[in-house]
């Protein structure tokens, strides 16, 4: 303070010397000058605080420390205008008092996170779900079910028939045949392997027909009868019965 009081002292002695060599001013302008300068102070002080909005309190004691400069100083002040204007800017420069600057620094605010997308959670499947696919997987897919005994006995019984009718059909066959081309002995033959074989075979009937034929033909008339006779009495209608009459009438 008492350096600038100094400087104030230096810049009002030049300028009360330079006043001695001016002419005199009225009151009314002296004060008119005093009213235009307060009022300036006041103005560039209040702007100052307006710009240092978040360092208003510092801004405020800036102020009351201005104007009570200001108004310790505002006889050496009007006598710097009366002066001259570039005395009266010294003056001026002098008594400014410059505002602390504050810097408003605002927190970085923060960048928005980036939601990134979970990956689900596969669950491991139970050991017993595995075992199990793993089993379904490794059995062949072409593997029949095995068949029961009772099954395979039906169906031998099934087919037990058949191949019964057909070695039946054979020797029949061969016993005809060999009646066919004159061979008695061959046809009896025949025929008495498949009454030994099938005594109530499906095809007894055409056996018996055939036999009681080869009969006849060996002269063999007693046995002809014979057999001709259980066969009427057996199969009384049989489609085989005009065939026998004929040889055993």
């Amino acid at each position: 303070m008492s350096d600038e009081l100094e400087q104030l002292s230096d810049l009002a002695s030049r300028a009360l010397a330079a006043e001695t060599r001016r002419p005199d001013v009225s009151d009314e302008l002296a004060v008119r000058l005093m009213a235009r300068v307060t009022s300036t102070v006041a103005t560039g002080a209040a702007a100052t605080a307006a710009k240092s909005g978040a360092a208003a309190k510092v801004a405020t004691s800036a102020k009351a420390a201005q104007l009570g400069l200001t108004a310790k100083a505002a006889p050496w002040i009007g006598l710097a205008f009366l002066a001259g204007g570039g005395t009266g800017a010294a003056v001026h420069a002098a008594l400014t008092v410059p505002a602390p600057r504050v810097v408003e620094s605002s927190a970085a605010s923060p960048s928005a996170s980036v939601d990134r997308p979970v990956p689900p959670v596969v669950s491991a499947p139970p050991v017993e779900s595995a075992v199990a696919t793993r089993s379904s997987v490794d059995a062949p897919a072409n593997v029949a079910p095995l068949r029961t005994a009772a099954a395979v006995t039906a169906s031998s019984t099934a087919y037990e028939p058949d191949v019964s009718l057909a070695a039946e059909r054979a020797l029949v066959e061969r016993a005809r045949t060999a009646l066919g081309r004159g061979d008695l002995e061959g046809a009896l033959e025949a025929a008495d392997v498949h009454a030994a074989r099938y005594p109530k075979g499906r095809l007894q009937e055409e056996r018996e027909a055939i036999a009681i034929q080869a009969l006849a033909k060996l002269h063999r008339t007693a046995d002809a009868e014979r057999r001709a006779q259980a066969f009427r009495k057996a199969h009384a209608n049989s489609v085989f019965l005009p065939t026998i009459d004929l040889v055993v009438p």
